[in-house]
């Protein structure tokens, strides 16, 4: 399962790199012309290019990418949302009658024998 991961990560990484050079390439054609002696957003000259525009690009495609999976998000409704954090809290886990466990985790405050409480 690591491998899968790691893989997963290079290819993300990959994708991220091709996807970002895509756009700096449609960013330099579309705002700079040499021609006209006009520079491209991103310049290499800083005091001449528009790096603040090319940021508020980024913003705005940030933006729509957050709407974009912010609309799409599911709500699970939960019959009890205070029993998620106490079944995964390692100290407060329950047996199967229902009753708290004394789960003691090192550095968790003390040393204990993790057995039933009454």
């Amino acid at each position: 399962m690591r491998s899968v991961g790691s893989a997963y990560a290079a290819v993300a990484d990959g994708l991220g790199c091709f996807f970002a050079t895509m756009l700096n390439n449609v960013i330099n054609g579309l705002t700079g012309n040499e021609e006209e002696g006009k520079p491209s957003w991103l310049s290499q000259n800083i005091n001449s290019g528009r790096f603040d525009y090319f940021y508020w690009l980024l913003t705005v495609l940030g933006m729509i990418n957050f709407l974009f999976f912010a609309k799409r998000y599911k709500y699970r409704k939960m019959s009890h949302p205070w029993r998620a954090w106490v079944d995964f809290n390692p100290v407060l886990r329950r047996d199967s009658r229902g009753r708290r466990k004394k789960n003691w985790v090192v550095g968790a405050g003390g040393m204990g024998h993790g057995q039933d409480s009454n």
